[in-house]
C-alpha cells in the first residue's frame, strides 16, 4: 500500500512549490514525511476493518504547509468503491479540501493568506513568498536537427519531344531540406490568484538548413530551350545537345520568434501511479498531471538562395559547342502565424529530489506567407553565339493551415534541468514550389510561378533551462 500513502500528498505538494517553463513545476527543497493511519501506526496490518477502509496520510513540506489526504473505501455495496476523496491544504491561512470522485480539480483560486502555488519564491529561509504578480521565471536553450520527411523538386531547362511540342521541364533536382535549429526563451510567470499560475513566453528562434542534388550525361536529341525568367522570352538551341553535368544547391537561413500563453485548467492526481510509470523512467512516484490551453502568434523571416548550372555540349557548333547555363535564385519568405492547442504535463520525484518530467502537446493554426523572389539567369558559350544575362523580380502571398504535435522528457535538480524533445510539424516552415514557364508563341516572355506548400518536418533537439 505504500503507494497509495504516498501519490496524493506528493502529487499536490508539487502543484504549490515552484514552476517551470510551459507550467513545468520545480520541485525543489526538502521536506518531511509524516503518516497518520488515526491509529499512530503506519502498518498495512492496522486497517483490519472489515466493510471500510479508510486511509489518513499527511504529509508537512518545509515550508510549514501540510498536505492531507483522504480515501475512504467502501465495500458494504455490491462491489467495493471509493466512497470518497479529497486533498487537504492547512496552516496558518486555515484548511481548505480539494477532491473529486475521479481525482481530477480545476486550477482553483487560493485562499487568503495562501503564502505557495502561484508566482511564489523560495526565500533564504526556506518559506516560500507571493511576491509580484509578474516576474522572470527562467531562460531556456534547445538545438537540435530539423529536417523534412518529403522530397522537394527543382526544375530547369526545356526540350521538345520530336513532334515539335515543347517539354517543360527537361531536367530536374530531387532535394530535402536538412540541418540544425536552435530556440532561445525567456519564460515569465503571471499570477492570477489560482495554485498554478500562467505561463507567457518569449522564444527566438533560428534555423540553417540547406541540400544538394546533381546529375550526370543527359541527353536531348531535338534540342534544348533556355527559360526565360519574365524579362525577356527564352532561346531554343535546335540541335540534339548533350548536359555533361548539372548542379543544384539551396541554403536557407531563418530567424524568428513568438509569444505564447499556457493557462492551466486542470490538475489530476494519479490514484495509481508507481514508480516509474507512465514514461516516468528512473523516478519513483508520479506526482502530478497539468493540463493546460496554448494560444500563440509566431513569425519568421527566411532568406533561400538557390543555384541551378549546367554545362552542355552541342557538337553541331564544332569547336565551340560547350556552354555554360546558370540559374540563380533568391527568396525572402515572411510568415506570420496564430495557432491554439493543448498541453499535458507528468511529473514524478524520487528520493533524491529529483524531478522527471514529460509532456504532450499539440497545437492547430494558420500561417499568412508572403514571398519576395529574384531570378537571373546567365548563359555563355557556342563560340559566343549564346550569351543570355537577364532577372526579374515577383511576388506571391498565401495562406496556409499549420500543425504540430510535440513530446519531451527532463529531469530537473534545483534549478537546472536538462531533456530531450521531439516533434513533428505541418506548415510550420513553407517550402516553395517554383517553376519557369517557356514564352508564348509569339516570343512574349510569361513570368515565373510560385506556389507555397507546407510539408511535414521533425526535429530531434536536446535542451538546458535555468530556473529562478
Amino acid at each position: 500500500m505504500t503507494y497509495l500513502k504516498l501519490t496524493l500528498p506528493a502529487l499536490l505538494m508539487s502543484s504549490v512549490l515552484a514552476s517551470q517553463a510551459k507550467s513545468e513545476p520545480v520541485f525543489s527543497g526538502n521536506f518531511g514525511l509524516a503518516y497518520n493511519e488515526g491509529s499512530g501506526a503506519s502498518s498495512a496490518e492496522d486497517f483490519e476493518v472489515p466493510d471500510r477502509i479508510r486511509f489518513n496520510h499527511r504529509l508537512v513540506a518545509d515550508n510549514g504547509i501540510t498536505f492531507g489526504t483522504h480515501i475512504d473505501l467502501d465495500d458494504r455495496r455490491t462491489a467495493e468503491e471509493i466512497d470518497e476523496a479529497f486533498v487537504s491544504l492547512s496552516g496558518d491561512f486555515g484548511r481548505i479540501h480539494l477532491g473529486d470522485a475521479d481525482e481530477s480539480v480545476a486550477n482553483v483560486r487560493r485562499p487568503d493568506g495562501f503564502v505557495a502555488g502561484g508566482c511564489a519564491q523560495r526565500s533564504d529561509d526556506g518559506s516560500y513568498q507571493i511576491g509580484s504578480k509578474f516576474r522572470l521565471d527562467g531562460l531556456s536553450l534547445k538545438v537540435g536537427y530539423l529536417g523534412f520527411l518529403d522530397d522537394s523538386k527543382r526544375s530547369a531547362l526545356a526540350t521538345e519531344d520530336g513532334l515539335g511540342n515543347v517539354v517543360n521541364p527537361a531536367s530536374s533536382f530531387d532535394y530535402s531540406l536538412k540541418g540544425l535549429y536552435a530556440d532561445a526563451r525567456i519564460g515569465y510567470c503571471y499570477d492570477t490568484g489560482r495554485l498554478f499560475p500562467t505561463k507567457l513566453g518569449a522564444t527566438f528562434s533560428f534555423t540553417d538548413l540547406g541540400a544538394d542534388d546533381s546529375f550526370q550525361n543527359q541527353a536531348l536529341p531535338y534540342g534544348l530551350g533556355i527559360t526565360g525568367v519574365g524579362y525577356a522570352p527564352g532561346v531554343f538551341i535546335n540541335a540534339p545537345t548533350d548536359i555533361r553535368y548539372g548542379n543544384f544547391s539551396v541554403d536557407r537561413t531563418s530567424f524568428g520568434g513568438g509569444l505564447e500563453i499556457v493557462h492551466p485548467f486542470g490538475v489530476t492526481m494519479p490514484r495509481n501511479a508507481r514508480s516509474g510509470s507512465l514514461g516516468m523512467p528512473f523516478a519513483q512516484n508520479e506526482v502530478l498531471r497539468i493540463n493546460s490551453a496554448i494560444l500563440g502568434v509566431n513569425f519568421d523571416f527566411a532568406d533561400q538562395d538557390e543555384r541551378a548550372e549546367f554545362l552542355t555540349d552541342t557538337p553541331a557548333f564544332g569547336a565551340g559547342s560547350a556552354a555554360n547555363v546558370r540559374y540563380d535564385t533568391s527568396f525572402d519568405v515572411k510568415t506570420f502565424g496564430v495557432y491554439a492547442g493543448l498541453q499535458q504535463e507528468r511529473h514524478a520525484i524520487n528520493g533524491n529530489g529529483v524531478t522527471t518530467s514529460g509532456y504532450l502537446r499539440t497545437t492547430v493554426g494558420y500561417s499568412f506567407v508572403d514571398v519576395e523572389a529574384f531570378d537571373r539567369v546567365q548563359a555563355i558559350g557556342l563560340g559566343g553565339a549564346l550569351n543570355i544575362n537577364n532577372g526579374n523580380r515577383f511576388s506571391e502571398s498565401e495562406g496556409m493551415e499549420t500543425f504540430s504535435i510535440s513530446a519531451g522528457l527532463s529531469r530537473t535538480k534545483g534549478n537546472l534541468s536538462g531533456g530531450f524533445t521531439v516533434a513533428a510539424q505541418y506548415g510550420g516552415l513553407p517550402l516553395i514550389d517554383y517553376f519557369r514557364p517557356d514564352s508564348t508563341g509569339g516570343g512574349v516572355p510569361l513570368d515565373p510561378e510560385i506556389d507555397v506548400d507546407g510539408d511535414w518536418s521533425f526535429r530531434i533537439g536536446a535542451s538546458v533551462r535555468l530556473s529562478f
